[in-house]
């Protein structure tokens, strides 16, 4: 099912309309309609209601709503699509309590909390890189966008963790980032999964030595590693950290998982960088504990 901001731009498009040349025809700026077919913003129903009028469609033709109903599957993914734009929307108008609040309240007993954070979080950070990238936003409110993800990741995580029993005796994982790598937002959404898929979890983020890994490697009888890399640049010193920790763990092997943004931008696969497999999402990762498990 197609959302609002899909079918208004391609409907835009296929009228041969520019952003500038339907916002004017609307009574509406070019940067209002560019945050409606982003997804940054929903229209007000008065707009919503002139759109759909200026396009000869019905609203519930430019909102996407089938005419019969939606799989359960199609409902899900909807609803989540809603909730990311609007927690999207919330941040960017830097609305930080209001934001955790949505996110909070739409997450609830959610049996579903890894589509929630693959579909609103995850997406929402991707997101808001890329409006970095294109300079709709600068630094600071990136770094703000993301810590406000933070916030409400840790409290997604205290409070499904307050409501698990605490298991007895668990594998531990190790989560880090490579080297002094600061963005750290994605392997904590990793140390989540981690945690759902029955690890201890031991979150170390940036900046610890290479001596000071490898003693609690062997101190704390650490099984698997996550180590994120955001920079490409840093992958050569990467594969050489692999390799010493890979020297000192030869009589105990631990499972090696990499990912982030820098191994995904080089291409290069898990034998090129010495480690066991690569995941992207909660589904890779599932299945590569299941491996080596």
């Amino acid at each position: 099912m197609k959302s609002f901001n899909t079918i208004l731009k391609e409907t835009r498009k296929r009228e041969k309309l520019s952003q500038k040349a339907l916002g004017e025809a609307l009574g509406l700026g070019q940067t209002t309609i560019a945050n409606y077919e982003s997804g940054l913003r929903l229209p007000t129903h008065e707009n919503l209601l002139a759109i759909a009028d200026f396009f000869h469609m019905s609203v519930e033709d430019l909102l996407g709503h089938h005419r019969t109903l939606p799989t359960v599957e199609e409902d899900k993914k909807a609803d989540f699509t809603i909730i990311q734009q609007q927690f999207q929307s919330l941040v960017m108008e830097e609305k930080e309590k209001e934001a955790i609040h949505l996110l909070d309240e739409a997450a609830g007993d959610s049996g579903h909390l890894i589509d929630f954070y693959e579909e609103v979080i995850r997406k929402t950070l991707y997101n808001t890189g890329d409006l970095w990238q294109d300079g709709t936003i600068d630094v600071a409110k990136e770094h703000y966008i993301s810590n406000v993800a933070i916030k409400a990741i840790t409290l997604l995580s205290i409070k499904r963790r307050l409501s698990s029993p605490p298991a007895k005796q668990r594998p531990k994982a190790l989560c880090m980032s490579y080297s002094s790598e600061m963005h750290t937002i994605g392997l904590r959404i990793v140390e989540e999964y981690l945690d759902m898929l029955g690890y201890e979890t031991m979150f170390i983020g940036s900046t610890a030595t290479t001596h000071s890994v490898l003693d609690m490697i062997k101190t704390s009888g650490i099984s698997l590693i996550a180590i994120s890399v955001t920079m490409s640049s840093h992958l050569d010193g990467f594969r050489n950290f692999i390799e010493i920790i890979r020297k000192h763990t030869m009589e105990n092997p631990v499972t090696i998982i990499a990912g982030g943004q820098g191994i995904a931008a080089s291409g290069k696969d898990a034998s090129a960088l010495g480690v066991d497999g690569l995941a992207h999402d909660y589904t890779s990762l599932k299945e590569l504990v299941r491996r080596h498990v």
